[in-house]
Order: structure tokens, then sequence, then C-alpha cells
């Protein structure tokens, strides 16, 4: 993430023109020690974890492919999108969405609920 919308371009087009590799830009540019020294690297992110303008970007991407600056509240993002993986329903997954569901289920009833106290 960078502050600067012009450099930020300029970044771009120099990856894109194999200038410099991903992982050098993100050791020159950003701040964060942890996420510089893996060049980068952010991990397996899914729909839920990303901003929603900037995960419509990522999950239409292409990969491996960088995706144009995105403007954000936050900066102006440069992403290289390596791998999109494909959901599969385990059953650890299954079990997963039905607890969340639930989970919703059971917090939309205790707000309907209606406490009546007689004195």
């Amino acid at each position: 993430m960078l502050d600067d919308e012009e450099l930020a371009w300029k970044l771009f087009y120099n990856l894109q023109e194999n200038h410099i590799s991903f992982q050098n830009l993100a050791q020159q540019y950003i701040q964060e020690p942890e996420l510089r020294r893996v060049g980068g690297y952010c991990g397996i992110r899914y729909r839920s974890d990303l901003m929603p303008e900037i995960a419509n970007y990522v999950f239409t991407a292409h990969p491996p492919q960088i995706l144009k600056p995105i403007l954000t509240h936050q900066g102006v993002h440069l992403i290289l999108v390596e791998e999109i993986i494909q959901p599969h329903l385990d059953e650890e997954l299954r079990c997963k969405i039905l607890r969340d569901l639930f989970a919703a289920w059971l917090q939309q009833q205790l707000e309907e609920m209606k406490i009546v106290v007689q004195i």
C-alpha cells in the first residue's frame, strides 16, 4: 500500500514491463517489517477478509496477474494475485457453515425475544 497514486502507477508499469519484481518492490516500499521480509506475501485471503472494492478486483483476476492500482480510503494498493483457489465443501467447512448459520439464527431469535416483567 502506498500513499502516492502517481508512484503506484509508475511501479505498476515497471512491474508490467518486468523492470522490477513484486518481491523487490515490496522490500523497497512496504513499511511493515514482517510483510517486507516475506516480499509482500499475505497468504490465503478470503473474500470476506478484503474490502469490497478490492475483493471485486481480486476475485475477477486471471492469475498470475498484477492488478492496476486500487485507490481506497487507506491508500493506493498494488496487488499481485498468484492463484485463486476454488472452494471445496469438505466436512470441516460444512460444519463451520452450519455453526455460523446457527449462531446468526440464534442471535436473531435473541434480538426478537420480548421480555415481560410482572410485578
